[in-house]
């Protein structure tokens, strides 16, 4: 352990590695360590600190609560924490960050800018962030999501798959996206968004139809159900063959799957309650705007019952 500068302790620490110090650093709680940590700056903790990996803080750190890190951190600017934050793998912070609640990571976040958060984030898979972004509610990620310019959320946001952003996106309500998003330009949501029909349900049923008959019943996992969801017909299919060594050329595969889904798009179900929100909106004058990723034809089968 190496300090030049001041360190305060009340109450409990345990090293098992390399810990260097310049500045200030103010414990009162519990602080473990197994590997190595280098603070140039201050930091302050009241509460509970685990740290398994590495961490470099240059700046300033502030934590009311407690924080787990299984991985490394790097942070180059200021954090504060009033809550809880559980990291399992790595954090890499350029600017300001604020949390009040909760923030639970499994997998990378990468931020140059400044976040605030009021509320809870829980996010497995990847975030990458250039600018800002404000959170006051809960946030929940199940993919990736890539962030340049600045996101504004006031309410709740869910998203399985994937999330790209270029402009501002500014909500009011609630969210959540099953599939992929690309945004180029600037949103503002005030309301529900959700998707409206439901076809994932279809899209399970044409794979595994398609498993059942080159590798016997299979069930889709989970995992792979993530990397599937919002991809064009090409890359689903590339993406299938490989995870299950099916013995077919992706063109083969799009072919039968085509076949498939003829016979049951056309009969897919609206989610529950997006025609009533549709016929609200409209009576109401109120300005919305439907959009879908898939190709005209995909388009067509699905919506052919519902005009």
């Amino acid at each position: 352990m190496r300090l030049v500068g001041s360190m305060r302790l009340v109450g409990s620490m345990r090293l098992v590695g390399s810990m260097r110090l310049v500045g200030s650093m103010r414990l009162v709680g519990s602080m473990r360590l197994v590997s190595s940590m280098r603070l140039v700056g201050s930091m302050r903790l009241v509460g509970s600190m685990r740290l398994v990996g590495s961490m470099r803080l240059v700046g300033s750190m502030r934590l009311v609560g407690s924080m787990r890190l299984v991985g490394s951190m790097r942070l180059v600017g200021s954090m504060r924490l009033v809550g809880s934050m559980r990291l399992v793998g790595s954090m890499r912070l350029v600017g300001s960050m604020r949390l009040v609640g909760s923030m639970r990571l499994v997998g990378s976040m990468r931020l140059v800018g400044s976040m605030r958060l009021v509320g809870s984030m829980r996010l497995v898979g990847s975030m990458r962030l250039v600018g800002s972004m404000r959170l006051v509610g809960s946030m929940r990620l199940v993919g990736s999501m890539r962030l340049v310019g600045s996101m504004r959320l006031v309410g709740s946001m869910r998203l399985v798959g994937s999330m790209r952003l270029v402009g501002s996106m500014r909500l009011v309500g609630s969210m959540r996206l099953v599939g992929s998003m690309r945004l180029v330009g600037s949103m503002r949501l005030v309301g529900s968004m959700r998707l409206v029909g439901n076809t994932e349900v279809i899209y399970t049923r044409t794979i595994e139809t398609i498993l059942e008959k080159y590798i016997g019943p299979t069930e889709l996992s989970w995992d792979i159900k993530k990397k599937q969801m919002g991809k064009i017909a090409p890359d689903l299919a590339k993406l299938i063959i490989e995870e299950y060594k099916l013995p077919l050329q992706p063109a083969e595969y799009t072919a039968e799957a085509r076949i498939i889904q003829e016979n049951l798009f056309p009969h897919c179900d609206i989610m529950p309650g997006a025609e009533r929100l549709i016929r609200h909106l409209k009576a109401h004058n109120i300005p919305f705007a439907l959009a879908t990723s898939s190709a005209a034809e995909t388009f067509r089968m699905k919506t052919r019952y519902h005009k």
